[in-house]
């Protein structure tokens, strides 16, 4: 069963009785054969990408980062449940749009974030920096704050 240039497996197709006229059962076990391979080159192609999806989503879920995702104006999409109890906000906070960079970083830092906002628009990344955030309290948490596609 070929598929994708690599042979996948051997389909081997057997009958009590010989047949005079092979034609139209070599057409459909060739049929039979490239749906199989198809199918199986989907599946590998499925489990290629659970694999990297898994692997993508261990940092999101350990309880070591605080990892958000945001746009390109500042708003705060989606985060993992560490970054809103480390900022000392809930998920309904982060859904109410509480957790803004225009919000986050203190005075001192904001032309900083600022910078890197603008990088995110215009290049759709910028290179991690050393930052602070403020918590709901008002107090400051040193990070390290990255971006990436």
């Amino acid at each position: 069963m070929p598929s994708g240039g690599r042979l996948q497996g051997v389909l081997e197709l057997f009958r009590n009785e010989p047949l005079a006229e092979r034609e139209e059962e070599e057409a459909l076990a060739s049929a039979l054969g490239h749906q199989l391979g198809r199918f199986l080159e989907r599946l590998r192609n499925e489990r290629t990408e659970h694999t990297r999806d898994t692997a993508l989503l261990t940092p999101w879920n350990a309880d070591l980062l605080g990892l958000f995702v945001s746009d390109a104006q500042g708003r705060l999409l989606d985060a993992n449940p560490t970054l809103p109890r480390m900022l000392g906000y809930t998920r309904q906070d982060l859904g109410e749009g509480r957790l803004t960079w225009a919000r986050l970083p203190p005075a001192a830092w904001r032309a900083t974030s600022e910078g890197a906002l603008r990088r995110l628009r215009e290049d759709g990344t910028y290179h991690s920096f050393e930052g602070e955030l403020l918590r709901k309290n008002e107090s400051g948490l040193p990070v390290l704050l990255g971006s990436g596609r």
